[in-house]
């Protein structure tokens, strides 16, 4: 079978809400390739953030008076640094501007909170992105054949609990529909599959 390369939606009509709705994604286009944003390394951190501020803003209570200011003023957030904070890892290097002294323990218990909960929403449509290409196969009703699934990625790799509930959500999509996959990870994937995309081009 011909192998699918799974493309981000690149829609710009999507509807977000609340903070979502006002971040800003000049770097790419305000208002375009929403959804990659969605589940993209380079604004988790970002998405996190606004989140964070809107909270600190609309509830200043929940945050301890130092840390709801130490939020207000942090002027970006970087996914690795999120990411690191939630495995609980600390220093500036590790943590970046969450390194903060004014943190209390409640303030550092609703970062990581917030920062699970978007990227359980990134897992939730990565999950659903992967799974339209094995849909698309038409294969993988056969638990001896199942769909190869090459799933290429620092952000997928390295962004903590990411990988671990992608795979959780496959796991119950794929038996729901009565199909079977195998994840694998392909070194220089990138460089493969262009290969891979090129072959076939020139075959048909």
């Amino acid at each position: 079978r011909s192998p699918i390369d799974v493309e981000l939606d690149k829609k710009s009509d999507e509807q977000r809400a609340g903070a979502l709705s006002g971040l800003d994604f000049q770097a790419q286009g305000s208002g375009t390739h929403v959804f990659e944003k969605c589940i993209s390394g380079e604004y988790l951190g970002t998405i996190t953030l606004a989140l964070l501020q809107t909270l600190a803003v609309e509830h200043p209570d929940a945050f301890s008076e130092g840390g709801a200011a130490a939020v207000r003023g942090m002027r970006s957030l970087k996914n690795a640094h999120a990411s690191n904070f939630a495995h609980g890892e600390s220093g500036k290097d590790a943590i970046g501007n969450l390194h903060n002294e004014t943190l209390s323990d409640n303030d550092r218990t609703i970062i990581r909170s917030v920062y699970n909960s978007v990227v359980d929403r990134a897992a939730l449509f990565t999950s659903v992105n992967i799974l339209a290409g094995v849909v698309k196969s038409g294969e993988g009703t056969d638990e001896a054949r199942p769909v190869c699934v090459n799933i290429d990625g620092s952000t997928y790799d390295k962004t903590f609990g990411l990988k671990e509930r992608v795979q959780e959500r496959l796991s119950v999509m794929t038996k729901e529909r009565g199909l079977h996959i195998q994840c694998i990870g392909v070194d220089e994937a990138p460089i493969v599959g262009a290969a891979i995309a090129g072959l076939t081009g020139l075959a048909d």
